[in-house]
């Protein structure tokens, strides 16, 4: 009895030795787990609360939650660069979702060690005048957001998010060197804004500067893609300043584009070209002259649609070859003997005489047209010949159209064919096609044929002499025509 008892004592014994053991093992583990947690959530110290990664050492300053001295005396928000928590110190590198949203206490923010803004960081805080973060290269989603922002300064930041200076009134000066992706609506009623560089963007989004009512100058000197309502809102006479390579993207053509001063960086001067139209995407200008432009913008066709005495008509010319340097200036310019007649009349009379006599009915017209290089020199003549186009109208007689290029000399006869359907800006349609070997001026008339004169100049030609019906001549001519009536009717009653 007594052996049993030993030993039943003795399991005794190791049973709660075994479950000590356990219990010391278990807590060792916790104390350990927690010496070793990669995350500490809802730390409140001082006057923030902040989210801890103990794997990297950085923080998260999630809330900004003053106590009764900071909200009695201060209204500067100085983010601390570091925080310690159990024996260790983190970096606090970024400002989290709504840290002070709605704050309208906050006048002033530093934070020099943050990297990245959260979305709604700083929303509706009215009275935050100005901020301080030398190192962000991230802001987030509607972060200044109805701010009272004067002025901000963000030398490192790369993306800004979409809204995230939306509404703020008050802003009038931005630096943003190194941003390269700007999101929707991101200056959407920054009222008193005036200029805005954006020297390393090269994507603007959506509606971006809708309201910016002081706007006058936007600068992207290295842009390469943007929303197609990036002008939504705009004023009309913004300038718009974009490097070369974005002559392609058709900025023009957008929404309300037309209204805008596109200045592309390294380009030809087009301040004396006269007012911007634009016509099926086509950028043309029309000078006080009356002259139209479009400007050469590489190696293929260039067109323009000249209007003038209430008629118009496109012209194109063929620059295939690369004859006319990029940024030149493609002109088309039609002479009224009303309007231009001192300018007319000079061609007009250097016209040689064994054409003048061929014109029906005084159906000719003069133009003048050419290419002026970006130094402001006319090309003249040039190696062959280029294709140089003409719409037709309904009332060209192909058969009796004759082209001159009117010369000091002996005028010369330039040839004529004819481009059934070609491709145009308005779809396709019929166009003459002249062989040019030189510019500039051009007489074009109806020689005399068994045809009818009396039809009507079309959208595609413009009236040279004014053609006139001799009322007496008709006269006579039906006169004639009664007395041998009459003179049959007697003899059929005699």
């Amino acid at each position: 009895m007594i052996q049993k008892a030993n030993i039943h004592n003795f399991f005794h014994k190791f049973r709660i030795f075994l479950i000590s053991f356990l219990f010391i093992i278990f807590g060792a583990l916790c104390v350990k787990n927690s010496a070793y947690a990669t995350k500490y959530e809802n730390i409140k110290i001082g006057d923030f609360t902040y989210d801890l990664d103990n794997s990297n050492k950085t923080a998260v300053v999630t809330k900004y939650n003053p106590g009764f001295w900071s909200k009695l005396f201060s209204s500067t928000v100085k983010i601390p660069e570091t925080v310690e928590y159990k024996n260790a110190k983190f970096s606090v590198k970024t400002i989290g979702y709504e840290f002070a949203k709605g704050n309208e206490k906050i006048k002033k923010v530093i934070g020099k060690s943050i990297k990245d803004i959260g979305n709604y960081a700083f929303q509706d805080c009215n009275g935050l005048k100005s901020v301080n973060f030398p190192n962000v290269t991230s802001i987030g989603l509607c972060a200044f957001d109805s701010s009272g922002l004067t002025s901000a300064d963000f030398p490192n930041a790369t993306e800004i998010l979409s809204a995230a200076f939306n509404g703020c009134v008050y802003l009038k000066d931005i630096n943003l060197p190194n941003a390269v992706s700007i999101n929707k609506i991101v200056f959407e009623n920054c009222r008193n804004l005036t200029n805005i560089n954006l020297p390393k963007v090269n994507w603007i989004g959506e509606r971006i500067f809708d309201g910016c009512d002081s706007l006058q100058t936007i600068e992207a000197p290295n842009l390469t893609n943007c929303s197609k309502n990036i002008f939504h809102g705009l004023r009309e006479g913004v300038t718009f300043k974009v490097p070369l390579n974005m002559k392609n993207f058709g900025l023009e053509a957008l929404p309300n584009g037309d209204k805008i001063n596109i200045v592309y960086i390294g380009d030809t001067d087009k301040s004396n070209w006269g007012k911007k139209i634009i016509n099926n995407g086509f950028v043309n200008y029309v000078d006080s002259s009356g002259k139209t432009s479009a400007e050469v913008t590489g190696n293929k066709m260039i067109w323009l649609k000249e209007t003038s005495d209430g008629t118009s008509a496109w012209y194109a010319v063929d620059n295939s070859k690369g004859i006319f340097k990029t940024g030149s200036r493609f002109w088309v310019k039609w002479l009224s003997p009303e309007v231009d007649s001192e300018e007319f009349y000079q061609y007009y009379n250097k016209l040689d005489y064994e054409h003048k006599k061929k014109v029906e009915n005084n159906k000719l017209w003069i133009f003048l047209t050419g290419v002026t290089d970006p130094d402001g020199n006319e090309y003249k003549t040039w190696d062959g010949t280029i294709n140089y186009y003409i719409q037709l109208g309904d009332d060209w007689d192909k058969n009796d159209i004759k082209t001159v290029f009117i010369s000091e000399n002996k005028d010369e006869a330039i040839k004529v064919s004819y481009e059934k359907k070609l491709n145009y800006p308005e779809g396709k349609t019929e166009f003459a096609k002249l062989d040019m070997k030189h510019f500039s001026a051009y007489g074009i008339y109806d020689s005399e044929s068994t045809e009818s004169a009396n039809t009507k100049k079309s959208a595609s030609v413009k009236t040279g002499l004014i053609e006139k019906t001799t009322v007496l001549g008709f006269m006579f001519t039906a006169s004639l025509l009664s007395i041998a009536v009459l003179n049959k009717k007697s003899k059929i009653f005699n």
